[in-house]
């Protein structure tokens, strides 16, 4: 059920039941800009609906830790944002663990890559809270088929677990763009393929870059 969405598209909040637990969902796209006051506001809209079962997903433009949720592929360079204050407060009052990071505490896996930046981080999230916690089976990141973010795919107990193998499709790769895939692949080997990162991240980003240079 639909409870609420923010005009600017930055919020949706629906009610869904999980192994028939009533769930907040609430899925976020938080903007570059002015997140503390974001996070703010999006706190008190969870209050005033009183709600104990809550799943905050999506994309935070932001990390937790700098040392697991970011990687610029061995070179210096400016550190990425971490969740503003506010959002802390957030997560601390109502009570939200970072699921992912807690079934993997020393795991360094990321969701999205910047390709101006050369680095990849993990900003892709999701919080939980209640009972839901204990219906979790498993959370996994699954790599990038088609988008410049990788899904999440939760596992709730007593689902079974969907296969899915990626292959590329053979038809966008047309003659005219082998030499420039080729060039786009040495020069991104080149600047990534190093000890910083792990080969799953490389693979999973070089199919962002095959992405882009042949649609």
């Amino acid at each position: 059920d639909l409870i609420w969405t923010d005009p600017n598209g930055w919020i949706l909040v629906l009610q869904i039941w999980i192994n028939s637990i009533p769930m907040l969902l609430v899925v976020i796209y938080a903007p570059n800009e002015n997140q503390n006051e974001f996070f703010k506001q999006l706190h008190g809209r969870i209050i005033a609906l009183e709600k104990k079962n809550i799943c905050i997903l999506g994309n935070f433009n932001a990390i937790v830790d700098h040392q697991k949720d970011h990687s610029s592929g061995g070179r210096k360079r400016k550190k990425k944002r971490v969740l503003p204050k506010a959002c802390e407060e957030m997560m601390t009052e109502l009570s939200l663990i970072n699921v992912w990071r807690k079934l993997n505490p020393k795991e360094k896996q990321f969701t999205f890559y910047s390709n101006p930046h050369q680095s990849w981080t993990r900003i892709d999230m999701v919080w939980m809270n209640g009972e839901i916690v204990n219906a979790l089976k498993e959370i996994e990141i699954l790599p990038n088929e088609w988008a410049d973010h990788n899904p999440i795919q939760i596992m709730w107990k007593g689902r079974k677990k969907p296969k899915k193998r990626w292959a590329l499709n053979t038809q966008l790769i047309k003659e005219k763009y082998v030499n420039k895939l080729k060039e786009e692949l040495r020069y991104f080997l080149k600047e990534n393929n190093n000890e910083a990162t792990t080969k799953q991240n490389i693979w999973d980003t070089m199919k962002t870059v095959i992405r882009g240079t042949t649609i």
